[in-house]
C-alpha cells in the first residue's frame, strides 16, 4: 500500500483476449510499439522493427497491413475524422494517411 492506494485497487481490469503472434507475415510481430482503435473498433498496430501498420478487426482477426516510408514508428494516432498519425522516429517526421 502507498498512500493508502492498494495494488488491487489500481488493477480494475480484467485479461479479455490477445491477438497477433510472433512472426512477419499476416498477423505477426517483431517489436510492437504503439496502437490505436478507430471509430469502428478496428485497432491498428505499428511495428518498429517491419516499418508497418497491421490492422486487426473487433474480434482480434488480422485483415491487412500496409508500409510507409516510416522507420521505427513509435507511436501512431487516429483523429476524429480517421487520419491515422505515424511517428517516423528515424527520420525524424511525422506521416498522416487517410
Amino acid at each position: 500500500m502507498i498512500g493508502g492506494i492498494t495494488h488491487e485497487s489500481l488493477c480494475l481490469c480484467a485479461f479479455v483476449r490477445k491477438f497477433g503472434s510472433k512472426g512477419i507475415e499476416g498477423d505477426g510481430f517483431q517489436c510492437a510499439s504503439s496502437l490505436c482503435i478507430d471509430a469502428r473498433d478496428f485497432v491498428y498496430v505499428s511495428d518498429r522493427t517491419l516499418n508497418c501498420v497491421k490492422i486487426f478487426d473487433p474480434n482480434g482477426v488480422f485483415r491487412m497491413s500496409f508500409e510507409g516510408s516510416f522507420q521505427e514508428s513509435f507511436g501512431i494516432v487516429m483523429d476524429e475524422s480517421g487520419h491515422l498519425f505515424v511517428s517516423d522516429s528515424y527520420n525524424g517526421k511525422v506521416h498522416m494517411y487517410q
